[in-house]
């Protein structure tokens, strides 16, 4: 006796072949369905940030007075520090007034989005970003008030909120 009749399977009727066929497509049609609701593969994980205020004055020699206001208005400067290296496309600050939202600094990229940074400064230029249409630079920080920082980065982004404090 050979090897192929030996181990040969024995043939499967039309209607259990059938049978297989539809649980076959049920199955591959419920993993979709499945990833889809009980899964966070397909949404991006959010941009980790960590607020800091530094309780020292920047100077910079760049002619931008943006940083200039926030270490002359007598605020600590904020960093924010990213959990990695991101393009950013769009970085917005406001403050939540009685009146709504108010936009203190908004920056955006171009076509091309920004070189990859690990950390910004509020205030201060972001290569390849520029002020979006209609602002001209960052207003100042005020001690004590709360502001929220949403940063974007193709499709992914975060959010925090954060305040600065009075210089020492």
């Amino acid at each position: 006796m050979t090897f192929q009749k030996r181990y040969q399977l024995p043939a499967a009727s039309a209607p259990d072949i059938s049978r297989r066929r539809k649980l076959l497509w049920l199955f591959l049609g419920l993993i979709p369905l499945y990833v889809f609701f009980f899964t966070d593969w397909l949404s991006p994980t959010p941009i980790g940030i960590i607020p800091s205020v530094r309780a020292t004055r920047i100077i910079t020699q760049s002619r931008s007075a943006g940083l200039a206001s926030t270490a002359t208005n007598g605020v600590c400067p904020v960093v924010f520090s990213l959990d990695a290296r991101y393009r950013l496309s769009s970085v917005l600050v406001t403050e939540e007034t009685a009146k709504g939202r108010r936009i203190l600094w908004h920056l955006k990229g171009g076509w091309v989005r920004s070189f990859p940074s690990k950390f910004i400064v509020y205030g201060m230029s972001v290569p390849w970003m520029k002020p979006a249409p209609g602002r001209s630079g960052p207003e100042p920080l005020q001690a004590g008030v709360k502001y929220r920082l949403q940063l974007r980065a193709g499709r992914r982004t975060g959010e925090v909120t954060f305040s600065t404090r009075d210089l020492p």
